[in-house]
């Protein structure tokens, strides 16, 4: 399965395990406009069954 941005699910748990993706991630969401954002994208029903197939 691949959503919309072409990433699949085990794309992303491979992005997610890497030191690098996971500072990148802290650093975004540090920012109290990206996390305004990222509770929007995942409120998007797509969103939210990607997540649920990675986890």
């Amino acid at each position: 399965m691949i959503n919309s941005g072409g990433i699949s699910p085990d794309m992303l748990s491979d992005m997610m395990a890497t030191p690098e993706m996971q500072d990148a991630m802290v650093r975004v969401m540090s920012s109290s406009e990206m996390q305004d954002q990222m509770i929007e994208l995942m409120q998007q029903p797509e969103m939210q069954d990607s997540m649920v197939s990675v986890m």
